[in-house]
């Protein structure tokens, strides 16, 4: 999951965030020939001051297979005013891995699944 944490602006209303969107897209070859996959105008999870997230499964793929993602979010200040808006971005990527088991009686072989994510962030003041 990608999530845009803007404090202190005007991106939602009656409720809803409005001009967001985010996708994904993959060159399968490694050859500059991109996918776009569906453009999605609703972010996946979001909160007034504290963030606008937009997540996405990324799809299956060979050793040779690029992959990018996109998050975008308008950001309005007054036009009257000046200073700063401080913006937190934050990656997230999950990893799926299985651990085997066998057991003696009845004989049978067994793959118990366990995720983790890893998250980073970075920091981006836009002076206005």
């Amino acid at each position: 999951m990608v999530s845009l944490q803007v404090q202190d602006c005007t991106c939602h209303s009656g409720g809803k965030v409005k001009q967001h969107q985010h996708r994904y897209s993959q060159d399968q070859q490694g050859n500059g020939r991109w996918i776009d996959y569906a453009i999605k105008y609703s972010p996946s999870n979001w909160e007034p001051s504290a963030g606008v997230a937009g997540s996405y499964d990324i799809r299956a793929s060979t050793s040779k297979t690029k992959h990018k993602g996109y998050i975008g979010q308008y950001v309005y200040v007054p036009t009257s005013k000046n200073g700063k808006i401080n913006i937190k971005i934050t990656y997230g990527h999950r990893r799926i891995a299985g651990t085997p088991s066998v057991s003696v009686y009845p004989a049978g072989l067994s793959i118990t699944p366990t995720t983790a994510t890893d998250t980073r962030s970075y920091a981006l003041t836009l002076t206005y």
